[in-house]
């Protein structure tokens, strides 16, 4: 997805780094001169390119996206029959959706469907199109790969419940 930043004394340039939706606000920080905080896994994207080297993105299919999202989070709930009514509405939206989850790093992609329990790999420099899943081709890709994505989770459930025992 291409991403275009304008900002006072900022060059022109383009960038084939691994980056992620996350890494805006850390980009606005770095603008403004402001720190970034330091338990964040979020980079900013004028940072040098070191900064990402070996770095796998980790992205989320969500139930509502494009109009239906936009419209959904602009609508004001003011009662509990709003609430209700969004529910129903996000409910009805996500029939077909299907909860899968991505590790993306230099070379590979891995798509974990969570209900399904399929995976897929596909090469990215091969096959950027990915048409040609490679999980049965190159289990030993797919091993290593889940195993970074179950401790991306585990890392991110443990931040969580630190949150909430904390507020508690």
């Amino acid at each position: 997805i291409p991403l275009f930043v304008l900002a006072p004394g900022l060059e022109p340039g383009v960038s084939d780094d691994q980056v992620s939706i996350i890494d805006i606000f850390p980009t606005v920080l770095h603008i403004t001169g402001s720190p970034l905080p330091a338990d964040s896994e979020a980079v900013s994207l004028l940072a040098p390119s070191k900064t990402r080297e070996g770095r796998a993105v980790i992205s989320e299919a969500f139930p509502l996206r494009g109009r239906t999202l936009f419209e959904v989070a602009n609508e004001r709930i003011d009662d509990l029959e709003g609430l209700e009514e969004r529910i129903e509405r996000v409910q009805r939206a996500a029939k077909s959706y299907e909860p899968k989850v991505s590790l993306v790093d230099a070379s590979h992609r891995l798509i974990v469907n969570r209900e399904k329990g399929t995976i897929e790999l596909y090469d990215r420099q091969e096959d950027p199109e990915e048409r040609r899943d490679l999980s049965s081709h190159r289990p030993e890709v797919v091993r290593v790969m889940v195993e970074r994505l179950r401790r991306w989770h585990r890392d991110q459930s443990k931040r969580l419940y630190c949150r909430v025992v904390a507020t508690r």
